[in-house]
């Protein structure tokens, strides 16, 4: 029996591969219960990461060569096994006889994963990571690997507990370090999760007694699959796990926001509706739902409506200055001037760079569209004023390159007078686009 028979995997140049296989069968032959098969494990482990070293620098056709006799080739490859080789100092050793500890920590984070209503507590994870061994020195290397090589099989925890165990083991601010010891695609999707950038909640899951009913490893992949699709824009694939999904579990918030947004792509923007008032009644403050639906009825002219979900959302953000914004454009879709600049102004004081809000704001001040009401004078001043502040930002963000290479030109060195006369050339373009734009907008 080959080294790769017993770790059960194809002969492979990749030892995170390796590492994993051997994590895996390490469970079913642990040095107490089983030594004499922890030994011939240990011994395949060994010799597969030396293998996979000859494996990942051969050419393609020695490749397959090992791969028809793995057997044949392991003898050419030990031939002067002593000389040619050394131990990585810095190989991964999962625990052995003398860490019982680690491995017993291990054991109770499997047994807190299978429980799927403790699995989600933060609490629950801030009791198991207060072990006196999740502070010993001597094991920490060890037991980050174990805990690593374990949630690479079984990662699917809400953000709130992605945040306790970096808190703990400070994934987030050692980075460089886990690039170098663990798969990159598994260290990038860890730090996804700790920050947030790709989270699904799992809120809807708590106190629902069919949970039991359901697959949920098999639920939670297929929802976290559908999310990457759709990132993707693999619209096909995206359907097929999000109707899997929903066959299996219908009241999740975050489910529904997908299949509004798969809805929306294809055009499809009834079903979208239904989805996000779906998503409205399992959460009734659910920002996304209320967000997403209101984009969508201004979208339809459905003004109205969509100033009633702006105004739950600017209940919660009432600085928000994109909320502020959409507010403005649906007043404007109403006809509500006085209402438009009041909501636009708000936006601008959040945001002078707004784009939305000073498109949208100047287009309730166009006399060509609006009958516009009498302007005092201190108020018309202060709108000029805001007007030139706006229209001079955007001339300094379109100029400032050509001007800090001429400058630096300058300085440096004593440039002809064409190189003058381009640089005004320049900066004369630039404004000939500016004013363009601004009569665009006004008219």
């Amino acid at each position: 029996m080959s080294v790769w028979d017993i770790l059960e995997i194809d002969p492979t140049g990749e030892e995170s591969v390796i590492k994993k296989a051997y994590a895996k069968k390490l469970k079913q032959h642990h040095p107490e219960d089983d030594p004499e098969g922890y030994q011939r494990l240990r011994e395949a482990y060994d010799s597969a990461l030396k293998q996979a070293k000859h494996i990942a620098a051969a050419p393609p056709t020695s490749a397959v060569m090992n791969e028809e006799d793995p057997d044949a080739d392991e003898e050419w490859m030990w031939q002067d096994e002593d000389e040619e080789w050394e131990e990585d100092s810095d190989e991964i050793v999962l625990p052995e006889i003398e860490e019982h500890p680690v491995r017993r920590f291990l054991e109770q984070v499997e047994e807190l994963y299978e429980d799927f209503p403790s699995r989600i507590e933060p609490d629950s994870w801030k009791a198991l990571l207060d072990s006196d061994i999740v502070w010993d020195v001597e094991q920490s290397q060890s037991l980050q690997d174990g805990l690593i090589s374990f949630l690479e099989d079984s990662h699917h925890l809400p953000h709130s507990v992605w945040e306790v165990l970096d808190q703990v083991f400070r994934f987030s601010a050692d980075k460089e370090a886990l690039l170098e010891r663990y798969p990159e695609y598994f260290v990038a999707y860890m730090l996804r999760q700790i920050n947030g950038s790709m989270e699904l909640r799992y809120d809807c899951f708590r106190g629902v007694e069919t949970i039991d009913d359901v697959d949920i490893e098999y639920y939670l992949s297929l929802r976290e699959d559908a999310q990457e699709m759709l990132s993707d824009g693999d619209l096909e694939e995206a359907k097929e796990l999000l109707d899997t999904a929903y066959e299996m579990f219908s009241d999740d918030p975050d489910l529904e926001l997908m299949r509004s947004k798969y809805f929306l792509a294809v055009g499809e923007t009834d079903q979208a509706l239904e989805s996000l008032q779906h998503v409205i009644e399992l959460s009734p403050e659910d920002w996304d739902g209320h967000w997403h639906r209101a984009q969508l009825l201004h979208d339809l002219k459905r003004y109205e409506e969509a100033l009633a979900d702006l105004e739950v959302l600017l209940q919660q953000e009432p600085h928000n200055s994109h909320v502020l914004s959409l507010a403005g454009r649906c007043h404007l879709g109403l006809g509500q001037l006085e209402e438009t600049r009041e909501k636009m102004k708000l936006s601008y004081e959040q945001d002078n760079t707004h784009i939305n809000t000073f498109v949208y704001w100047y287009m309730a001040g166009n006399k060509h569209f609006y009958e516009q009401p009498p302007i005092k004078p201190a108020d018309r001043r202060k709108a000029r004023l805001h007007t030139f502040y706006y229209w001079a930002v955007v001339y300094l963000r379109m100029t400032w390159l050509p001007i800090i290479l001429y400058t630096m030109l300058e300085v440096f060195f004593d440039l002809p007078a064409i190189c003058n006369r381009l640089f005004i050339l320049i900066l004369l373009w630039n404004l000939w686009r500016m004013i363009r734009s601004e009569r665009f907008i006004s008219t």
